[in-house]
């Protein structure tokens, strides 16, 4: 009943059915760590990598903890029962969850906004070495 309401009000389904299974599309390239080489005397160099994965890895780690927190904060809440210390608690918990993901964010942004307008990726860390 349900096909025959949208097939009348001009909605293909047929079409969209053959757009959805369509050839797959290649998977987004994820990035991950780079490999690094340290040698016996350490180089300048090796900072850009280390730093590099550093960034990498921090900016979902944040993400992380800023779930591990809400659920923290969720939980203090439903077992507050009414103590008004408890509630408080709990609100504070997911206000600063909320607004360390949000500084986060906002850092990021920043840094695309002038990678943006400059040119200047400053979101790849590299080192010249003259």
């Amino acid at each position: 009943m349900a096909v025959a309401n949208l097939s009348s009000r001009g909605i293909n389904l047929n079409m969209f059915i053959k757009s959805a299974l369509a050839a797959p599309r290649p998977p987004l390239p994820i990035p991950g760590p780079e490999s690094c080489s340290f040698s016996s005397p350490p180089k300048l160099k090796e900072f850009e990598c280390i730093f590099g994965n550093l960034v990498g890895m921090l900016i979902p780690l944040a993400g992380i903890i800023f779930f591990i927190m809400l659920l923290m904060g969720g939980f203090k809440y439903m077992t507050a029962s009414g103590n008004p210390q408890q509630i408080d608690s709990a609100h504070k918990t997911i206000t600063y969850a909320i607004g360390g993901l949000l500084v986060t964010a906002l850092a990021y942004t920043i840094l695309v906004v002038i990678n943006y307008v400059t040119g200047a990726d400053i979101t790849n860390f590299v080192i010249y070495v003259p």
